[in-house]
């Protein structure tokens, strides 16, 4: 594994080993996260005998806590070879005896070259944190059906992801729709650019400077709202999209809710069948 990279790695702070970087918020630990496994293990629902993959593993948040209850071999994943490079830092020097029970898989692991580094049927648990937002509907596909592949009998698949109050803004979308037919009987001038505009300045859903900064083509029942908030491209991966993949695939959902303590954040647990 390269080092390079390391010396931009966010400092490990004693605390919170919350940080920040160039490239944003990072983070070590996920204290809550750790609850949410050990409520898993405690429950016997989640077998560490064999190995987990964390997909999108970044930092490596969720190591110490999966280790902590008797992990016994960790696969982290992610794009960027200088984050697995930070995590192996902090590993190394946290976990100095534990070490050895982690292998490093830089790449896109919706790749084969990838994914199949990992043998068949061997896993206990896929957890894959943030990277729903970064996957086209295809890739998402291709990552639950090598996950069936990968997982052992009655291993778990956990997708956690923020959604981007995506039903919020879907809604939003036929309000405008509906605001926009009934103004249209009255006023054949009105535009539904008009009616848009009036719905972004009523709500806080929607950035009227965003919609503003949009070109004028692509105003159209709310589509900027949706799809360049933030300047972030996203996708129409809602949470029912993904039960409904999921359970399409050879999975039962244990659980899907959302995190009150994270704002628009959703955890999606499901069961090899």
């Amino acid at each position: 594994m390269s080092t390079q990279g390391q010396s931009q790695c966010p400092k490990i702070e004693a605390q919170s080993h919350l940080t920040q970087n160039g490239l944003g918020k990072s983070s070590y630990n996920d204290l809550f996260m750790g609850y949410y496994f050990a409520n898993l293990y405690f429950k016997g629902k989640l077998n560490l005998n064999k190995p987990v993959l964390m997909v999108g593993a970044g930092y490596g948040a969720g190591v110490v806590e999966l280790m902590a209850l008797g992990a016994n071999l960790i696969y982290l994943n992610d794009l960027s070879s200088e984050n697995l490079a930070c995590a192996k830092m902090f590993i190394n020097k946290t976990l100095p005896l534990k070490k050895n029970f982690i292998q490093y898989i830089p790449g896109d692991i919706t790749h084969s070259d990838v994914i199949e580094k990992i043998p068949d049927h061997s896993l206990s648990i896929v957890y894959a944190k943030n990277i729903i937002p970064f996957l086209d509907a295809k890739q998402l596909l291709q990552l639950i059906k090598k996950s069936h592949d990968k997982l052992d009998s009655n291993g778990l698949l956990l997708f956690v992801f923020e959604n981007n109050r995506l039903e919020e803004q879907i809604d939003m979308v036929r309000q405008i729709n509906a605001r926009f037919q009934i103004a249209s009987k009255k006023d054949l001038q009105v535009t539904l650019d008009d009616i848009v505009i009036q719905q972004y300045r009523e709500d806080k859903i929607c950035s009227f400077v965003a919609y503003e900064n949009t070109p004028k083509s692509l105003r159209t029942n709310g589509f900027p709202c949706i799809l360049y908030g933030d300047n972030f491209l996203i996708n129409f991966l809602m949470p029912s999209t993904i039960e409904l993949l999921l359970k399409q695939n050879g999975f039962i959902i244990l659980d899907s809710t959302k995190i009150a303590q994270r704002d628009d954040t959703f955890i999606i647990t499901a069961k090899k069948n």
